[in-house]
């Protein structure tokens, strides 16, 4: 309930920042982070800690993600 909560209230903070003449090409990479979200709630609160052979994936994952996100946005 919580998760949909936060995720309903960063949606209408994107579709205002739409409506206001946001640049999409700027907030997407915002938007769409959630993936990581996702991987730090699952390992946090559901604890599906991979195994070591997929850690090094993970990082990998996550970071370029990021980065991609990052470089959409300058």
């Amino acid at each position: 309930m919580i998760a949909g909560v936060i995720w309903a209230v960063g949606f209408l903070a994107i579709a205002i920042a739409i409506s206001q003449k946001g640049e999409v090409a700027r907030l997407a990479p915002l938007y769409n982070r959630n993936t990581i979200i996702a991987v730090v709630l699952g390992i946090v609160l559901l604890k599906e800690v991979p195994d070591m052979s997929q850690v090094l994936r993970v990082i990998i994952g996550a970071v370029m993600i990021v980065i991609g996100a990052a470089l959409v946005s300058i």
